[in-house]
């Protein structure tokens, strides 16, 4: 059985912000987004292309972290988790860049997923003041999420109810789950569940908890195989990545790198992977409606 496009939904991921170890900055402006959104036939017609994005911040103005990766080096505070939010409003870049190509394009509508901050735990401050949170308290961990995404809610719903932008859910900040994470998510996936959007787990291949991740109340979870061609992992681990997937209903996070880590053709392999997936029958049945798109850029 050969998928069909609409059983499956294809997000690719952006990074956002600052990002200081690569010296620059992404605002995404509406010229950055139009060749993602409308592929371009040689005889001229223009059809769709991507219709769903993945919007991952990485560094604030300061230099703090906003992804589980990098969060215990200089972890992002609550300064930093309202600059995200101002970004994702700002005019003429990001989701308003966005909705302008939509429109000028006839698009009718546009899926965005915005990664969540991440609270490390531990002994880190997140706000000072009179009642300091901490993220050693786990409800300090969950105020500040809860907090976060109930306004980015209520201010989408200001700023783009009637825009073809839609706010499909919410991506956890962190690859893997140890243990001191598990409360955080499970409340605050059932919390987001609970206001009819989605929660999605962008996760390595073997993190821990990946086989848990209905149990921990996630809708969606996409599988990142570390696969570059010029590391420890070869081919074999791409392969078995794209079976667990698939027989395990997830998704796939296909990359698209560039830098010495990166081999030429290591982007063909993974597309080749998702193919050959998609045409067995039994476990096409099991693979998921996520893929995830990654033009990763590592210098």
């Amino acid at each position: 059985m050969q998928l069909e496009y609409a059983q499956v939904k294809k997000i690719i991921m952006l990074d956002t912000m600052s990002c200081f170890r690569r010296q620059r900055s992404f605002r995404w402006l509406a010229e950055e987004f139009e060749p993602l959104t409308l592929y371009s036939h040689e005889d001229g017609r223009r059809c769709p292309f991507f219709t769903e994005f993945l919007l991952a911040p990485q560094q604030s103005s300061r230099g703090r972290f906003y992804c589980g990766l990098y969060a215990g080096y200089d972890h992002a505070r609550k300064e930093d988790w309202s600059e995200w939010v101002d970004w994702l409003f700002m005019k003429e870049q990001g989701v308003h860049a966005l909705a302008t190509v939509a429109d000028l394009n006839g698009i009718q509508e546009i899926g965005v997923w915005l990664m969540l901050p991440y609270p490390p735990p531990g002994d880190y401050m997140y706000e000072q003041g009179k009642r300091p949170r901490r993220f050693n308290i786990q409800l300090h961990r969950l105020l500040a999420l809860h907090d976060t995404i109930e306004t980015v809610i209520e201010r989408w719903s200001r700023f783009y109810a009637r825009t073809p932008v839609r706010l499909r859910g919410f991506v956890w900040g962190r690859q893997g789950i140890p243990e001191a994470d598990v409360e955080v998510v499970e409340m605050c996936n059932e919390w987001i569940a609970s206001l009819g959007l989605e929660r999605l787990w962008m996760a390595n291949y073997r993190s821990n908890r990946v086989i848990e991740w209905r149990e921990l109340h996630f809708s969606a979870i996409a599988l990142f195989a570390n696969y570059t061609g010029r590391s420890e992992y070869g081919k074999d681990w791409l392969y078995n990545t794209g079976k667990f997937a698939a027989l395990n209903g997830m998704g796939i996070q296909v990359v698209n790198g560039r830098g010495v880590i990166y081999d030429p053709n290591h982007a063909d392999l993974y597309l080749e992977m998702v193919k050959n997936i998609s045409s067995r029958e039994e476990e096409a049945r099991s693979f998921t409606r996520f893929r995830i798109q990654r033009p990763l850029m590592c210098l």
